[in-house]
């Protein structure tokens, strides 16, 4: 049952999903182009390592911690929160969603995000936060 709940949650979600032309992205915008758009939109931009942490089957739950390795736009502290693509809903039930990473402890990310790093940083489908590997 929880299962069919959290597929059900997932579906949902995916179907409300935002097109990218929502976020000012068409077909003609390359990839850089996209990645100055999520710069110039973004309280923060960081890179930073993901931490170990609570998870489901790996995937780091909402917020996850991250080490800053450098900020690329903004300042704060060496540790952040970082909404994630996993919340848990109950002892056996996760929702997750499209519109946010979904880090794995040990991986390097850019992240693209509002917020303050000194308290939690929210990433959405119009960022262009990636993972740069370990």
């Amino acid at each position: 049952m929880a299962l069919a709940v959290a597929l059900a949650t997932m579906l949902s979600l995916a179907a409300a999903a935002p097109a990218s032309a929502d976020c000012g992205i068409d077909a003609d915008t390359t990839p850089r182009d996209a990645e100055r758009l999520s710069f110039t939109r973004s309280d923060i931009v960081l890179e930073g390592v993901a931490l170990g942490g609570p998870n489901d089957s790996g995937a780091l739950l909402s917020p996850a911690r991250f080490r800053v390795i450098r900020y690329l736009k903004g300042s704060g502290p060496k540790i952040v929160k970082v909404q994630t693509a996993t919340v848990r809903q109950g002892p056996d039930l996760f929702e997750k969603t499209s519109e946010r990473i979904d880090p794995r402890p040990g991986e390097r990310w850019r992240i693209y995000a509002e917020g303050s790093p000194r308290r939690l940083l929210r990433t959405s489908i119009c960022d262009y936060s990636k993972r740069l590997g370990r």
